[in-house]
């Protein structure tokens, strides 16, 4: 049986509350996943602003091809924000997946944070 992670669970959801939202993210539903022993939760890594994915994220998503995807709390539907792209890993490393998205989504509402991650996963 596999092991629940209560700590990771709880830092999850508190991250969540703390930044004043009543929703997770899509990579946090993944890390909750894994957190509760779920063998489902796809392979998947954050990638910050600005950077590139390195060899390391690529080689633990195990397939020539990725799906970069913007992470905000403006954008619910990334599909039809155009906010879901799916590239060659080799090209993923290339250039950072935050400009390959979010130069293609509509710019946030001022109230709003930016968007501040993409995402990588299988495609």
């Amino acid at each position: 049986m596999a092991k629940v992670d209560f700590a990771s669970i709880e830092k999850i959801l508190l991250d969540a509350h703390r930044q004043g939202r009543l929703s997770l993210y899509e990579h946090e539903c993944y890390d909750l996943l894994s957190s509760t022993g779920a063998e489902a939760a796809p392979a998947h890594r954050l990638i910050p602003p600005g950077s590139r994915p390195t060899r390391a994220d690529l080689k633990a998503i195990s397939s020539d091809r990725v799906v970069l995807k913007v992470v905000s709390p403006d954008i619910v539907h990334k599909t039809e924000a155009r906010g879901v792209r799916i590239v060659r890993a080799r090209s993923a490393r290339s250039r950072p997946p935050s400009s390959s998205c979010s130069a293609r989504c509509p710019r946030p509402m001022p109230t709003s944070s930016p968007a501040t991650r993409a995402p990588v996963r299988p495609a």
